[in-house]
């Protein structure tokens, strides 16, 4: 995909999804001993469409501190700090479940892949969340190597995809 080779499917997501929504790109195919050149132009993914699912692994457990009230959690492996969304938080992204950013560490994954402090988490993989626990849990589910599509919202209230690989 434009020049780069693609052995895996979290390979192509990650890909994918550093490109933006109307971008075209090149494809080269490699299909019964024949190459075919295709370019496609990228849609945005539907917030009710399914995106694949992470592994069921076990994973050391992120931190957890409470802090006004408000439950945070450390997520060391990505390097960011999520909350709960709150009444205020609901109205500003235009959503009803989601974990906000609080934090993004310097050159972590997650900053890597452009998650910026405040930014509204939606769903890890195929599964929304609600809460830092649920959250929690579904990056638990993952393990070294392994890739996971994040679903986003920005302060500008625009949805995006950002393809995260766990650390190895």
């Amino acid at each position: 995909m434009d020049g780069r080779e693609v052995n895996t499917p979290n390979q192509l997501q990650t890909i994918v999804a550093s490109h933006y929504p109307g971008e075209t790109v090149a494809l080269k195919i490699w299909r019964n001993k024949r190459t075919i050149d295709k370019k496609v132009t990228l849609k945005p993914q539907d917030d009710d469409e399914e995106t694949i699912a992470a592994r069921d692994t076990k994973k050391s457990e992120p931190e957890v501190r409470e802090n006004a009230g408000s439950k945070r959690i450390d997520v060391a492996e990505l390097g960011i700090v999520v909350r709960a969304l709150d009444g205020k938080s609901k109205k500003k992204y235009d959503a009803e479940n989601g974990v906000v950013v609080e934090d993004v560490d310097a050159l972590s994954a997650a900053q890597e892949r452009g998650l910026q402090k405040g930014d509204l988490i939606m769903a890890v993989g195929d599964k929304p969340v609600s809460s830092p626990t649920e959250f929690e849990s579904e990056i638990k589910r993952l393990k070294p190597g392994d890739a996971v599509m994040l679903r986003v919202r920005g302060e500008d209230k625009r949805s995006r995809y950002v393809a995260i690989e766990m650390p190895k």
